[in-house]
């Protein structure tokens, strides 16, 4: 057991040792190559998100969002969006939003609300247009 221990301590020892080389030869803001993620997951699932980040030496917000198997947000955001103007009555309907949906307001004072909702969130735009114009200033 003890020989088990110290081999998971010298592979963490080694890939951390490895992710710090890269930071080294790396261009500036490079994500983190698939292949140390890969690692750095594998480690993560038996030290959990916070003691794999902690020993790796990685965001703890990037390994947990990997861990759940979700996408972070910088590559989210490379897929390009599409403008799509709706009229009021279908922006009133209570349809689910798709994934990645932006809904922008900008009252005619300028003042601009922006909502990134995530698929399936439901959003009473009515009351959100109405609280923007009665608002005070």
């Amino acid at each position: 057991m003890a020989r088990d221990a110290k081999t998971a301590t010298r592979e963490v020892a080694g890939l951390r040792s490895e992710i710090e080389n890269w930071r080294r030869s790396r261009y500036a803001r490079a994500p983190l190559p698939d292949e140390l993620w890969v690692r750095a997951l594998s480690v993560a699932r038996r030290l959990g998100a916070y003691g794999g980040a902690r020993a790796l030496g990685v965001s703890y917000e990037s390994l947990r969002t990997r861990l759940d198997g979700r996408k972070p947000c910088d590559e989210q955001a490379a897929t390009p969006s599409e403008f799509l103007e709706l009229s009021g009555a279908q922006l009133l309907t209570t349809a689910p939003c798709p994934a990645g949906t932006v809904l922008e307001l900008v009252s005619p004072d300028g003042v601009r609300v922006t909502l990134r909702m995530g698929a399936g969130e439901n959003l009473d735009v009515g009351s959100l247009v109405e609280a923007l114009r009665r608002r005070p200033g």
